[in-house]
């Protein structure tokens, strides 16, 4: 008895919630929810503050490593190779004609 409730509800509820939210029954506005992420994510890496925030990263790993010896220097290699690859994907991406 319980499918057969289901299964009458179901196509009553997604008739309701289009009558109710027709901005549902449209299409996008020609970008997806995950371009518009990707691209805000881009623009937050790529921007000033992030740039700032990174060199502080780099002098960080630094002195731990050099003079507090606290981080291996195997480490210490993979996040600045890390950090390059964020920032030069970019701009890689865009000589290839990837890119925004």
């Amino acid at each position: 008895m319980n499918m057969n409730v289901n299964s009458r509800i179901k196509p009553r509820l997604s008739l309701m919630s289009l009558a109710f939210l027709p901005s549902l029954a449209f299409a996008g506005s020609g970008e997806d929810v995950l371009s518009s992420v990707l691209r805000g994510l881009i623009t937050l890496l790529t921007s000033t503050p992030a740039r700032l925030m990174f060199v502080v990263a780099i002098i960080g790993v630094g002195y731990g490593t050099l003079v507090l010896g606290k981080i291996p220097k195997e480490r210490a290699v993979g996040i600045v190779v890390g950090i390059g690859i964020v920032f030069s994907g970019f701009y890689i991406a865009q000589k290839m004609g990837l890119g925004v």
